[in-house]
């Protein structure tokens, strides 16, 4: 819920960005996920942050450390940052079942629902790995 969400962000022992004591993102780091930009790196593909520095520690952080309190921050990113015009569903492409039991969760089904929820579409499982 978003109160969960936001609860963890403030009561996170650790900023999922640079690992320093505090809150689940410390201002530092939100400044600079917020002020981040990545360029169109093909034509038709899309990247809301360079892989890189704070953006690529806080999505490691989510995937490896279990610091789901960042997806909506980044769904939030993702939807605002790209300007992609309307859309009738969101869907994503499934982490493998192996890393998925070992994370205890679909990194990129949580993105694809919170992205969704951002944009007030359905988010619907259409794609499934051979």
């Amino acid at each position: 819920t978003p109160f969960c969400d936001d609860a963890a962000m403030l009561f996170s022992s650790h900023c999922a960005g640079c690992n320093e004591p505090g809150a689940l993102l410390c201002h530092r780091c939100r400044f600079s996920l917020a002020a981040g930009s990545a360029s169109a790196p093909a034509p038709h593909v899309y990247a809301a942050l360079p892989f890189e520095g704070v953006a690529r520690q806080v999505v490691l952080a989510m995937k490896y450390r279990n610091r789901r309190g960042v997806v909506r921050l980044l769904a939030r990113l993702m939807v605002r940052r790209m300007h992609l015009g309307r859309f009738d569903v969101v869907t994503w492409a499934p982490t493998g079942a192996a890393h998925a039991r070992r994370r205890g969760f679909d990194q990129a089904e949580l993105l694809a629902r919170a992205v969704a929820r951002e944009m007030g579409v359905p988010c619907r499982r259409l794609l499934y790995r051979a």
